[in-house]
């Protein structure tokens, strides 16, 4: 199909479905079947920003460690050829702004206490994990269409702060793109440990690609 490009070995690309300030989402498939994705991709006019590249990373180490019903999931990251990607769950379905435009900007009593309790759920999980969201709004909360009742997924945690990695001194030193070819990461684990990753530009972004090592976390 025209509208298909391939994405590392596993994925093809279809139409775009979001565009923000540095990163376009556009919908994607795995060549392996399954339900359809969502994939983030570095706009490439900020392929050689560091700053903005280790939001990417910043959101990859965020929901690498959160797993709930109303946290969009990370399936993979992608690097290959000064393409950065996070591969994630699809939601359809508009963003809350959008919702409630639909609605004449007002929700009932029930579906607005729904939609709270599901976004503090979510929240209340990514804190247990250390993780403090910092941009939450209505264009980063997603409604699913399709169920009787509302179901609401929170996304874009570029900007969150990790507490657990700044608390250890795995922050700014250890994560980053310390330089053009590689690619590492800093996560820190329930068991105080770190993971440092890296992964060549030329890799084919399967998982099984990337090298690690583990290394203790300094500590204060």
């Amino acid at each position: 199909m025209a509208d298909q490009e391939p994405l590392g070995r596993e994925y093809l690309l279809h139409e775009e479905i979001g565009r923000g300030a540095v990163a376009v989402v556009r919908r994607a498939t795995s060549r392996n079947g399954g339900p359809p994705l969502a994939a983030k991709l570095l706009r490439p006019e900020f392929a050689a920003d560091r700053r903005i590249r280790e939001l990417f990373l910043r959101e990859e180490a965020a929901l690498s460690s959160l797993d709930h019903p109303n946290v969009v999931g990370l399936r993979d990251l992608i690097v290959e050829r000064g393409t950065l990607a996070l591969i994630m769950d699809f939601v359809d379905g508009p963003n809350l702004r959008r919702h409630l435009s639909h609605r004449g900007g007002r929700l009932d009593p029930s579906e607005a206490t729904a939609i709270t309790a599901q976004a503090a759920a979510a929240l209340a999980a990514a804190h247990a994990q250390g993780i403090v969201h910092l941009d939450l709004k209505p264009e980063n909360v997603l409604v699913a269409r399709g169920s009787a009742a509302p179901s609401v997924r929170i996304t874009d945690f570029g900007v969150a702060v990790l507490l657990h990695d700044a608390d250890r001194g795995c922050g700014r030193r250890h994560t980053g793109l310390h330089r053009p070819g590689d690619l590492h990461r800093c996560r820190t684990h329930r068991n105080g440990r770190c993971v440092v990753a890296g992964r060549p530009a030329g890799g084919d972004g399967h998982p099984g690609t990337r090298a690690a090592r583990r290394t203790s976390c300094p500590r204060r």
